[in-house]
């Protein structure tokens, strides 16, 4: 669901007070149910590109006010949550 916050910003998805979302959810060859028509598809990014896609993920979403985040990063060499720190300057 799109937010009014800014252009491209969306609101996580949200239930029993806990707010989340993922590629999965807006990918349409993710293999999620629901998200398209690949139903057996992943999501293979390296590097730079996954740093990237977790960052638009956390600075695109309407998160609103949060007690605490937490962040299941993609396995790898560490360049993804060095990018993702570096980019939003936790």
């Amino acid at each position: 669901r799109r937010s009014p916050k800014g252009t491209g910003m969306v609101y996580p998805i949200e239930h029993k007070g806990v707010k989340a979302l993922s590629l999965g959810f807006v990918a349409k060859d993710s293999g999620v149910p629901g998200s398209g028509p690949n139903k057996n598809g992943a999501a293979i990014m390296r590097g730079p590109l996954a740093g990237k896609v977790v960052s638009q993920l956390l600075k695109g979403t309407d998160w609103g006010d949060l007690d605490v985040l937490v962040l299941d990063m993609p396995p790898g060499t560490g360049d993804v949550q060095i990018g993702v720190l570096q980019d939003l300057q936790l």
